[in-house]
């Protein structure tokens, strides 16, 4: 069975109720909520989704790279990227959604990443906090479509640190990319 002490306790729940799932995936092991029907989906269909972009950031990243990666999701980049830059590496993943951070810390911790930062926080142009739309794992949707942008959603939502991208870069000795 899946080690629950990997898992923050809200996943372990998400696990037992049906509402995520686990997949071996071409770059790792993957958490993902069967209800995404396109990130989700594609991680459950084929192991793997953006390959051609994983493929992309080969030709830019190698050993000992720093990537600063704004809307990680679930990690279905972030691991490949991290593979990438090595334990001498560093990726910095930024996702601001409540239940796709959760998998995100998830899946970093499933595939023994310690080179990725996982920060529960958005990214723009100014600093302060932000509503962030929280998705019902349940509810069939596209999870990676929540828009941040404009008045604050409808419905629930969580009130997350909004961070400027300088200060989201702040105190890397080193920045070789940023995935927006």
């Amino acid at each position: 069975g899946l080690p629950i002490w990997l898992m923050p306790e809200r996943i372990a729940i998400e696990f037992a109720e049906g509402r995520c799932r686990i997949v071996h995936g071409r770059h790792g092991n993957f958490l993902y909520f069967p209800a995404d029907h396109f990130l989700g989906r594609a991680i459950e269909t084929y192991g793997e989704c953006c390959e051609l972009e994983i493929q992309g950031y080969r030709a830019l990243l190698g050993e000992g790279a720093v990537l600063v990666e704004v809307g990680a999701n679930a990690g279905f980049l972030t691991v490949p990227l991290a593979r990438m830059v090595g334990a001498s590496g560093r990726v910095v993943a930024f996702e601001p959604q409540p239940a796709i951070h959760r998998l995100l810390c998830a899946n970093v911790a499933l595939n023994g990443l310690g080179q990725v930062d996982c920060l529960h926080a958005a990214v723009g142009a100014t600093e302060g906090h932000i509503a962030v739309p929280e998705i019902d794992p349940a509810l069939i949707g596209n999870f990676g479509a929540v828009s941040l942008a404009g008045a604050a959603p409808a419905g629930k939502s969580a009130r997350v640190p909004l961070l400027s991208l300088d200060r989201a870069c702040a105190g890397l000795d080193r920045l070789d990319a940023i995935r927006i």
